[in-house]
């Protein structure tokens, strides 16, 4: 479908998510057969991929199409998506999806972000005990489903996420020769718990939700050594005092290369993509703008 233009002639063309398939496809980029799943979802190559659209912001047609989802995500967090194939596995897992990270960026730094963690934790849980992150489900796809284990404030929830994400990791003999990979699984649940071990909360969301931080919890804040997960949800009146460093962006050659054209094309050429990848992400911006205004 079409999406209003922005700055300029683009057309945004973003598709909208209606059904469980619509989601894990969207999410994974694969098709939700077991052929596809099993060649491509605990693949090396295919998390290498897709590491800085999930987890570094670098995909901004990616967070677009989430924030056009607001009302699936809230029809999600009210418990209307449920019978068919919405209680199957992975429609429990495009559940997941909507109501832990669909709302992370749609309110990043906004109370709202964090409104409906406490279903996506009991969706988790209800996977959990039937076995199925094990036994249905592949590498990718467990990790999106102990996420809000890791979002959770409670020390319980935490030590049980780094048990999981480990033994997610055990089972992917090419997760330890891959730094990126480790640091969005197992090291990312570590630092995760480290935080709650020592402030029994999370201090980056005080703000956001209306809460006092301690001097401690100040002087963290401040130190400049904050998380890249810490970062993406500060109250956008706390970026300034937080220290603006930011992540190398996996496989950004490969990115460089889609939005502007390989070395080898001719020079008038990479010039046209250039000014077409940059028209298209002014007009992407220009509406992702506009919508977090809405939402």
């Amino acid at each position: 479908m079409q999406r209003p233009e922005g700055p300029g002639t683009h057309t945004i063309p973003m598709p909208k998510l209606n059904s469980a398939e619509d989601v894990f496809t969207f999410w994974f980029g694969v098709e939700p057969s077991l052929e596809k799943r099993r060649k491509c979802l605990s693949s090396f190559s295919y998390f290498e991929s897709r590491v800085a659209t999930w987890f570094l912001g670098k995909n901004k047609e990616f967070e677009l199409v989430q924030l056009e989802s607001v009302d699936l995500v809230h029809r999600a967090g009210r418990g209307e998506l449920h019978g068919g194939e919405w209680d199957q596995p992975l429609g429990l897992l495009a559940r997941i999806l909507l109501t832990d990270q669909f709302p992370r960026c749609i309110w990043r730094g906004r109370a709202e972000a964090f409104q409906y963690d406490n279903v996506a934790r009991g969706i988790c849980r209800a996977i959990l005990e039937k076995g199925w992150d094990k036994s249905e489900f592949f590498f990718a796809e467990r990790i999106f489903i102990y996420l809000p284990l890791e979002h959770s404030e409670s020390l319980a929830d935490q030590r049980e996420c780094v048990r999981l994400m480990r033994t997610a990791a055990a089972g992917s003999p090419w997760l330890t020769r891959w730094k990126h990979a480790r640091s969005v699984n197992v090291k990312m649940a570590e630092d995760h718990l480290r935080v709650i071990e020592r402030f029994g909360r999370f201090p980056y969301r005080n703000e956001s939700l209306g809460r006092a931080s301690s001097p401690d919890e100040i002087a963290w804040l401040r130190s400049g050594n904050l998380p890249v997960f810490a970062k993406s949800q500060l109250a956008s009146s706390q970026h300034n005092e937080a220290a603006s460093t930011e992540p190398a962006s996996a496989g950004g050659n490969a990115s460089t290369e889609r939005a502007f054209g390989r070395v080898s094309r001719s020079p008038w050429t990479a010039l046209s993509a250039a000014v077409l990848a940059i028209g298209t992400a002014a007009a992407i911006s220009y509406r992702i703008y506009q919508r977090r205004h809405e939402v």
